[in-house]
């Protein structure tokens, strides 16, 4: 599964009007890794609108259906040094 990028990106615009996030950094390849803050406490709506609406996009595109993300949320707090280490490994 490849991610198709301009669903992503307005999945992702309209995270950011929706719940508020602040996103800080994404990488695209065959998935996806994305940094962000959810100053309301709402991170888990957050992952669930971007994979929710996502996935019904993709499957919508591609005539398929069925989950396309295992979710794993990591809530921890960084430093922007450790944010630049990991986002330059992926």
């Amino acid at each position: 599964m490849s991610v198709t990028i301009k669903p992503f990106f307005d999945t992702l615009a309209e995270a950011y009007q929706r719940v508020h996030c602040i996103i800080h950094a994404y990488c695209l390849r065959n998935h996806y890794h994305v940094l962000l803050e959810a100053p309301d406490a709402n991170l888990s709506r957050t992952m669930r609108h971007i994979n929710g609406v996502y996935t019904q996009r993709h499957n919508r595109l591609k005539h398929t259906d069925g989950p396309l993300f295992e979710v794993g949320i990591i809530k921890v707090k960084v430093t922007l040094i450790s944010i630049c280490a990991l986002f330059s490994f992926i």
